[in-house]
């Protein structure tokens, strides 16, 4: 009986994964990349590079590249998340709100504009965005 009650511990102890840093399904927070694009720098060199979005438990976001040293746009403000509707408050655009929608799948999203008065946030849209738990910034 003891050996019983040891194999079904070792199964319960190293039989079931810790998904902790895996989304859920239909949730923005987390840590997302964007497929690889290529990005026209002003002096005309092309650098490969991948758009980050982070999304807090708090409500918070940020944007950023994930190569730093390109020194390019980076952003952060407040969002909400209803019925696939995001709604984002840039800490840059003085209280303007873009509405977005957030299209759903398997293991990312797309981001498609919906309004938003705000310039700076258009780059977060037409992107697809996977669930990346290696992105460290």
């Amino acid at each position: 009986m003891k050996k019983v009650l040891v194999i079904v511990m070792l199964i319960f102890a190293f039989g079931c994964s810790d998904d902790a840093t895996e989304p859920s399904e239909n949730t923005i927070v987390g840590k997302w990349k964007s497929e690889l694009f290529i990005l026209a720098l002003e002096d005309g060199t092309l650098v490969n590079t991948y758009r980050v979005l982070e999304f807090n438990n708090n409500g918070t976001y940020s944007f950023y590249h994930e190569d730093e040293e390109l020194d390019l746009l980076n952003d952060s403000g407040t969002y909400t998340i209803s019925n696939n509707e995001l709604t984002i408050l840039n800490n840059e655009c003085l209280g303007i709100e873009g509405k977005y929608e957030v299209l759903f799948d398997d293991n990312g999203f797309e981001i498609k504009l919906k309004e938003d008065d705000c310039e700076r946030n258009h780059i977060l849209s037409d992107f697809y965005y996977n669930f990346d738990a290696e992105i460290e910034k």
